[in-house]
């Protein structure tokens, strides 16, 4: 049936059935809504162009860097340059005797890698080192913001591969490694006069470590003790430390283990001051390589159907049977992306023993406030989701996580303890650094970090 109506009464009719379309939802207004939409036809939208992308990923420079240290392929324009590095604790390389009055524990990497240990005494805290590299000139290109031209950069990336190594060596060691800042710098192919290379000011140079914490002194009925509780000197294997440096641009996850360095530096830089945040960084240091590394991840069905859980008690209240209830709860699961399963995996698979039987020597917790071996699965979930409760809502962690060791354990602490069984920060550091460290090493090959000598 056609219907002949002049403008004016077909504009009638449509906001007649606009009004009542509009205020009332039931079902029952189903068929004035389609006749609506035959009066009004909604007009034919253009598809949105795609957005024009004015930042692409960032070129990991310390990779390039690490893949070619020497700059044999590029030597004209490549900067050689001297970088002070400030650590919270000594470090030296295996020697037999007293290192600290030994010069050649100064050298903490093999060639092609230079890092020299500078402060005199040489168990100086916090330690100074310097670290020589030398990087090519680069350019990068990115469309400009208006327009069809190009924005090109030139530079020599000498500050981000130095403060990305001082990241994975923060790993690596395990003690916070920070850039002071640069000292000295040298064109390839130019000789400044007087000097081999182009001296820097270097009265103002940031340094950021840990601050040390006074000794403990312990009486006993017939003796006197005093606790040192700052880290202990720590001797690292060049050889090792060399290879794991070396072997990163050929690895498969080599921008994961980078970005998830970065994230580690950063949580120990601020353990003391701000633990929460720490926190958060630790989880994200730990998640950027799971989500990479377990992409195929995927629970077994047992696991998924209880994650659905809600589907199915909804599909047997429908009738559909336990075993169609079951299938749509696995196929609600298509969409999952399995983020905690992967963080706890990517944790569990990568810690040892040591974790339990060892002592931490970095950060000393007590054993009251470690969580157990056999609730571990349990605990690394708990942590996942108070962090996405910190992250998107705004939530603190419990005040038993701010705990990263020291001499005292603050009052709130201790109280805090009594109600709550969340790990203290000290401990979590432990587990994300051991897994960090295992997960390289297997990536390479042929190369452990239980060694006592890599810490």
């Amino acid at each position: 049936m056609h219907l002949d109506l002049s403008d004016e009464e077909t504009a009638a009719l449509t906001q007649e059935l606009h009004e009542i379309v509009e205020n009332d939802r039931s079902p029952r207004v189903q068929t004035l809504r389609a006749i609506l939409v035959k009066l009004r036809p909604e007009p034919v939208r253009k598809p949105l162009p795609p957005p024009k992308v004015n930042a692409p990923p960032r070129t990991l420079y310390v990779l390039d860097y690490l893949a070619d240290p020497t700059c044999a392929k590029r030597p004209g324009d490549a900067l050689c340059a001297d970088y002070h590095l400030l650590c919270s604790g000594s470090v030296y390389r295996r020697t037999e005797g007293e290192w600290y009055k030994n010069q050649g524990a100064r050298f903490l990497l093999d060639p092609p890698l230079l890092l020299y240990a500078a402060s005199r005494p040489f168990d100086e805290y916090p330690l100074e080192l310097v670290l020589r590299l030398t990087v090519a000139h680069v350019e990068e290109t990115r469309p400009a913001r208006w327009g069809d031209g190009q924005v090109i950069e030139m530079f020599h990336p000498d500050e981000e591969v130095a403060r990305d190594l001082a990241a994975l060596l923060t790993v690596l060691c395990r003690r916070l490694i920070t850039v002071m800042g640069k000292s000295a710098e040298q064109p390839a192919g130019y000789e400044y006069p007087k000097f081999d290379r182009i001296p820097l000011p270097v009265g103002h140079l940031r340094r950021v470590y840990w601050p040390p914490y006074p000794a403990t002194v312990m009486f006993g009925r017939n003796r006197q003790e005093i606790r040192d509780n700052n880290p202990p000197p720590t001797p690292v294997d060049p050889d090792r430390l060399t290879a794991l440096l070396l072997g990163v641009p050929g690895l498969e996850h080599a921008k994961s283990i980078v970005a998830s360095a970065r994230l580690y530096a950063l949580a120990l830089e601020l353990i003391r001051e701000q633990p929460d945040i720490a926190y958060q960084l630790l989880v994200s240091s730990a998640e950027t390589i799971a989500n990479e590394a377990l992409q195929d991840f995927q629970p077994h069905d047992d696991a998924k159907v209880n994650h659905q859980q809600g589907v199915f008690k909804l599909a047997t209240e429908f009738g559909l049977g336990e075993e169609m209830a079951r299938k749509l709860a696995l196929e609600a699961c298509r969409i999952e992306r399995w983020v905690t399963g992967k963080f706890r995996k990517f944790l569990t698979d990568n810690i040892d023993a040591a974790i339990w039987d060892k002592e931490d020597d970095l950060f000393r917790v007590p054993l009251n406030l470690l969580p157990q071996r056999e609730d571990l699965y349990k605990t690394l979930g708990n942590i996942y989701r108070v962090r996405s409760g910190a992250t998107h809502s705004g939530h603190q962690f419990p005040m038993s996580a701010s705990y990263s060791g020291g001499p005292t354990i603050p009052g709130r602490v201790a109280t805090a303890q009594l109600s709550s069984d969340f790990p203290p920060v000290g401990w979590f550091e432990r587990i994300v650094n051991t897994a960090i460290r295992t997960f390289w090493a297997r990536s390479i090959g042929g190369l452990s970090c239980t060694s006592r000598y890599l810490i």
